[in-house]
């Protein structure tokens, strides 16, 4: 399923610098199969950075891979075209048989077909690697993770001065908090 214009929160024209597929995790199909049962399948977890300093982790099936790879093809026909295998704008993506299990094994095998395939891809040619099929495809959709932010962190913890507070009190931190740069953190404990 390639992504729709209106599920994505923001659109871009902004190029991406590094793609990585990280992981995978199972998800259950909402649809039964012929046999009546919801079957799994999984959801790679790709982490992708842009040229702007955005970094942002969508997750994506290799069934969604796969419609934005023929959507380049029928996007990039005369491109693909001019290679000997009509079908190929860069390393093709095993297709999918119908009767092969989602185990595991297979899930770790894709997880490496596919990130080889993404640094592939923002290789290419800016009129491919640029284009609103790639970029949108790689955009943040309502569905995909976010990663945890604590509001209320506005700085990094200083775990000598917790520590000091915690075990001789307030009053002494202040004055330890002068010295403590300039002393070891053996001296405290």
């Amino acid at each position: 399923m390639l992504v729709q214009t209106s599920e994505v929160e923001t659109k871009t024209t902004t190029p991406i610098s590094n793609i990585t597929v990280s992981g995978f995790a199972p998800i259950r199909c909402v649809k039964k199969d012929e046999n009546g049962d919801y079957p799994s399948d999984y959801a790679f977890v790709v982490e992708v950075k842009w040229m702007d300093g955005r970094a942002n982790v969508v997750k994506r099936t290799y069934q969604d891979f796969h419609a934005m790879h023929y959507a380049l093809i029928a996007e990039f026909a005369e491109t693909a075209a001019a290679n000997e295998n009509p079908r190929k704008i860069t390393s093709c993506l095993p297709v999918h048989k119908p009767r092969e299990a989602n185990t595991i094994q297979l899930a770790e095998k894709r997880e490496l077909q596919l990130n080889k395939y993404c640094k592939e891809l923002i290789k290419l040619p800016p009129k491919i690697s640029e284009c609103a099929t790639v970029l949108t495809f790689f955009e943040t959709r309502k569905d995909d993770p976010t990663p945890y932010k604590d509001e209320n962190v506005t700085e990094p913890r200083n775990f000598i001065k917790d520590y000091v507070i915690c075990y001789l009190g307030d009053s002494d931190a202040d004055s330890r908090d002068s010295s403590s740069s300039s002393s070891s953190s053996d001296d405290i404990a």
